[in-house]
C-alpha cells in the first residue's frame, strides 16, 4: 500500500500542473481594449512581454497584474475579460496582463522552464513594474493579482513567498520587491504536492483522465526525490506566513466529494483548495475569503472585483515588505518555512537606526517539518534554507554583515556521543558496513528513526555557524526541560536568554 501511495504522489506531481484549465479565458469574439503599451520586454526571454492599460491619473495608481492560466504550458496574456479591464479603470486602478515562459512537459518534468522558471518571470514582471513605476505613474506599493488555475496558483505563490528582491545585484530591476499586496486567484491551486492532495481529498489516488468513463490512476509514475521536493516548494500553502497579504479565493463548483472516478478536470480547480487555505489562515488569523458554489456567502465583500478596488484604495503607504525607510521602525517577519520562528509570535520590530543590532534565530525543532510526511524533506534541505533564510534577513533589513544567533543543542562532537550512545552493537555494525561496502543503510535509518532528522538539523546548524559570514552557534548545554522532557522550561529559556546576551556583549566588545 505504502509503495502504491508513493508512486501515485508520484503522477499527480507530474501531471497536475499540466491538467489546469484556462479560467477567466477571453470569450468567442471579444476584443481587448487597446492597451496604452503593449508586448513590453520586461526580461531577457522572448515571452518575457507585458501588455498595460495605464489610467490617466495626476497621482501614481494602483495596480492590477493579470496572470493567464494553461497548466504552464499555454494560455497567453490577452485571454482575459475586457470587463476587468473597464471595471477597474473605471475606478483608477491601472492594469498589466504578463506572458511568462511555459514548459513542455509539466512544471515539474525535467527540461526547458521546468519550475521555478515560470515563477520567476512572474516575479521579474512585478519588480521591472516597480522599477519603472515613476515612468508608468504607478503607486509600488499597491499591486493586486488576479488570474484563474496555473495563473491563480502562481499570483498565490508570489503573495505568499518571501521577498525575491536583491538588494545588491547588478540587475537594478532585480533589486526592487516582487511582493503582492492583494491577491484575487479563480480556481487556483493551493497545493501541487501530491501527498498533501491525497490527505485533503481523503483517496488513495486520483483520477488524471479528462474523459467520463475512463479511469487513469495518478499510481502509475515514480518521482524522483528532485521532483517530490520541487513540488513541496512550488505550493503556495508552503510558504503561508502570517504578514501575508489578504486574499479572496473563488471556485466555480460546489464542495462535493472526491474519489478514485472524478474526473481531473473537477477535482484540479476543487473548492477544497481554497477550504485548506483559508483553514490554514484562519488558524494564523489572516484576511481571507472564500466564495464557491453552495459554500457560505461572502458578506464583506459584493464580490472578488470589489475586494480587489477596496483594498488597493484601503491600502497604507509602502506596505511593500523588504523596503527600509530611514529611521523608520518596521517590522520584519521570517519567511521560508511555516515554522521558521517561533520566537515573538513570528514578528520582530527592529530599528534601522543604532549600533546594537542582532537576531536570534530559534524554534530549530518546528524546522525539522511537522508529522505529516515532509519531516525528510525539510531535514534534507535546511542548510540551503537555513542559509537562504539569513540572506533574506540580512537583505530586509539593508545590513549584510548583521550578526545572527543560533542556539544548538549540541555540537558535532556531542551529537555524534548522543547518537551512539542510543545505537546498539548491532546498528554501529551495520553502519560500518555499509560505510565500507557503500551500501544504503535503510536497517541503520529505521533503528535511529527520527533522530536521524533531527541530527541533519543539528549538523546543518553547525556547519552554518562554520561557513557562514557572522554566523554564532551556541551550545548552551543542557537546560531544565518542562513535563514533556523535551522542551525548554520557563528557567531553561530564562537561562537560555542569559547565555545569549552574554554571548551577544562578548561579540560587540571583540568587535569595538
Amino acid at each position: 500500500m505504502m509503495k502504491k501511495r508513493w508512486i501515485c504522489f508520484a503522477a499527480i506531481i507530474l501531471l497536475v500542473t499540466m491538467v489546469f484549465a484556462q479560467t477567466g479565458a477571453l470569450k468567442s469574439g471579444e476584443e481587448l481594449p487597446a492597451p496604452t503599451h503593449a508586448d513590453v520586454a520586461y526580461g531577457p526571454d522572448s515571452m518575457n512581454v507585458m501588455d498595460l492599460w495605464l489610467v490617466p491619473s495626476e497621482t501614481p495608481t494602483p495596480l492590477l497584474v493579470f496572470i493567464h492560466g494553461g497548466g504552464f504550458r499555454g494560455g497567453d496574456k490577452r485571454k482575459f475579460s475586457s470587463e476587468l479591464i473597464k471595471k477597474m479603470q473605471s475606478e483608477g486602478i491601472s492594469v498589466a496582463s504578463i506572458n511568462y515562459r511555459l514548459t513542455e512537459e509539466g512544471l515539474f518534468a525535467e527540461g526547458e522552464n521546468m519550475y521555478p522558471a515560470p515563477m520567476y518571470d512572474g516575479a521579474r514582471a512585478l519588480q521591472f513594474l516597480r522599477y519603472n513605476a515613476s515612468q508608468y505613474n504607478l503607486d509600488k506599493t499597491k499591486f493586486a493579482a488576479t488570474g484563474g488555475s496555473a495563473g491563480g496558483c502562481m499570483l498565490m505563490w508570489l503573495g505568499f513567498h518571501p521577498d525575491l528582491a536583491q538588494a545588491d545585484h547588478t540587475d537594478p530591476v532585480l533589486r526592487e520587491s516582487s511582493r503582492l499586496q492583494v491577491l484575487a486567484p479563480r480556481g487556483g491551486q493551493t497545493s501541487v504536492h501530491g501527498p498533501t492532495l491525497l490527505k485533503w481529498f481523503e483517496v488513495n489516488s486520483l483520477n488524471l483522465s479528462r474523459r467520463k468513463g475512463i479511469i487513469q490512476s495518478s499510481s502509475e509514475r515514480i518521482p524522483t526525490a528532485k521532483q517530490f521536493a520541487l513540488s513541496l516548494d512550488a505550493s503556495p500553502i508552503t510558504h503561508l506566513t502570517p504578514d501575508d497579504p489578504p486574499i479572496y479565493l473563488l471556485y466555480n463548483s460546489p464542495n462535493d466529494a472526491v474519489d478514485e472516478k472524478t474526473l481531473w478536470g473537477t477535482w484540479v480547480h476543487h473548492p477544497m483548495l481554497g477550504i485548506k487555505l483559508k483553514e490554514a489562515m484562519d488558524e494564523l488569523g489572516m484576511e481571507c475569503y472564500l466564495q464557491y458554489t453552495g459554500g457560505p456567502s461572502v458578506t464583506a465583500y459584493e464580490s472578488q472585483q470589489d475586494f480587489v478596488i477596496r483594498k488597493l484604495k484601503s491600502l497604507p503607504e509602502d506596505t511593500t515588505r523588504g523596503k527600509l525607510q530611514a529611521d523608520v521602525a518596521m517590522k520584519w517577519k521570517t519567511s521560508g518555512f511555516r515554522q521558521a520562528n517561533s520566537m515573538g509570535g513570528r514578528e520582530a520590530a527592529i530599528s534601522k537606526s543604532g549600533k546594537f543590532r542582532v537576531f536570534l534565530l530559534m524554534g530549530q525543532s518546528n524546522m525539522q517539518g511537522a508529522a505529516d510526511g515532509t519531516r525528510k524533506d525539510l531535514a534534507e534541505a535546511y542548510y540551503d534554507r537555513f542559509n537562504q533564510l539569513i540572506s533574506d534577513l540580512r537583505t530586509d533589513l539593508g545590513t549584510p554583515d548583521l550578526p545572527v544567533f543560533v542556539p544548538v543543542y549540541a555540537n558535532d562532537e556531542d551529537l555524534l556521543k548522543i547518537i551512539l550512545s542510543s545505537m546498539t552493537e548491532e546498528d554501529l555494525l551495520k553502519a560500518v558496513m555499509s560505510y565500507l561496502y557503500d551500501k544504503d543503510p535503510s536497517e541503520l535509518r529505521k533503528s535511529i528513526g527520527k533522530r536521524l532528522y533531527f541530527a541533519k538539523v543539528l549538523m546543518a546548524q553547525n556547519r552554518a555557524g562554520r561557513e557562514i559570514p557572522n554566523v554564532i552557534t551556541l551550545y548552551p548545554g543542557k537546560l531544565p526541560t518542562g513535563e514533556d522532557g523535551v522542551h525548554f522550561s520557563s528557567e531553561g529559556y530564562i537561562m537560555l536568554g542569559k547565555i545569549t546576551a552574554s554571548s551577544v556583549e562578548e561579540y560587540h566588545k571583540a568587535k569595538e
